[in-house]
């Protein structure tokens, strides 16, 4: 969250999102690729943070061996910009 900002917004990568529009990001499920285009390895479904204030997916992957990078990497998908 923003210092000084009221309506607290979050901000990561250039881009602003409230709080409310990543909340209801929550337990929406989303195709998984390793890239853009690619075939689809399996399914995220998006988990908001209320205590961290952090959007996050748990991923359902079908591929073992990419299954076992994601378990030891969990992504972060957008976070509060740090001050």
């Amino acid at each position: 969250m923003t210092d000084g900002d009221p309506e607290g917004n979050i901000e990561y990568a250039n881009e602003v999102f409230t709080e409310k529009a990543l909340r209801e990001q929550d337990g929406k499920e989303v195709p998984v690729t390793l890239y853009p285009g690619g075939p689809v390895i399996g399914i995220a479904t998006m988990k908001y943070d209320d205590e961290e204030k952090v959007l996050r997916a748990d991923f359902n992957i079908t591929d073992q061996d990419v299954r076992e990078w994601f378990e030891g990497h969990p992504p972060m998908i957008f976070r509060p910009k740090e001050s």
